[in-house]
């Protein structure tokens, strides 16, 4: 059984939009796994050769206890049934106790299908009948919650303080050298380039997470997104203040 499973569309995913949160939890002695459902072989930049490269340095950076390519088409992600059975059966054998991916309204239509797959592959996964794979026993997890994405539409459930992993975070994150710039300032000529391969990608990283940090009181933060109530044993633990 794993804590938590970070599921993302493309390599990269994860770090961009919660690394800081995966080197929080990994420093709190969770144990935490990466699923990737492509290997972002339609991106614009960077061979396939490159890009496992960059994937495996992240991936020893954040010393995750699992992570996994999918195999699913790049810019092509689906909800489709035989997509949702190669999920499925990760969460059937690794039975992590929360789920953490995109949100129902996204940039990038890969990530917006992520989340229906793994929504409804949560849910399936719980089924013991005809129609879900059992050879590694039922499981669903406890909760699906979701990071936010370039849409800043969502109002967030809750902040995780990244500040003390806010530098190695840009680490993680330029580990994917092929796809963002390492000089974070340099002008490159807009026919040539992506929105993560640009200035303005690093303004809104930054800006976002002390935007997020700033709602709870500290530098930098990552913000998350719970469609339910949340059940609280001890409310002075989560509603104190950290600013005093």
């Amino acid at each position: 059984m794993i804590d938590y499973l970070f599921i993302g569309a493309h390599p990269d995913d994860c770090e961009i939009f919660a690394g800081g949160s995966i080197l929080h939890l990994k420093q709190l002695g969770a144990s935490v796994g990466i699923l990737d459902l492509t290997r972002g072989e339609r991106g614009s930049f960077g061979s396939m050769e490159l890009r496992k490269q960059e994937l495996d340095a992240a991936t020893q950076l954040m010393n995750l206890d699992y992570r996994k390519t999918l195999d699913l088409e790049d810019a092509g992600v689906s909800n489709t049934r035989e997509s949702r059975e190669k999920i499925i059966a990760v969460l059937q054998e690794l039975k992590p106790e929360i789920l953490v991916s995109f949100p129902g309204k996204c940039r990038h239509p890969d990530h917006e299908n992520t989340h229906l797959l793994v929504r409804q592959s949560m849910f399936l996964s719980g089924l013991g009948k005809k129609g879900s794979n059992t050879k590694s026993g039922i499981h669903r997890a406890s909760a699906l919650i979701e990071f936010i994405e370039f849409y800043p539409d969502l109002s967030p459930s809750f902040v995780i303080d990244i500040t003390p992993y806010y530098q190695k975070k840009k680490e993680l994150v330029k580990c994917y050298s092929s796809q963002v710039l390492l000089d974070e300032k340099k002008k490159i000529d807009p026919k040539h380039t992506t929105l993560i391969k640009s200035p303005a990608f690093w303004n809104n990283f930054e800006g976002k997470a002390r935007w997020f940090g700033s709602l709870v009181g500290v530098e930098f933060g990552e913000a998350y997104h719970y469609p339910f109530p949340l059940k609280l044993s001890n409310p002075l633990l989560h509603l104190q203040r950290s600013y005093k």
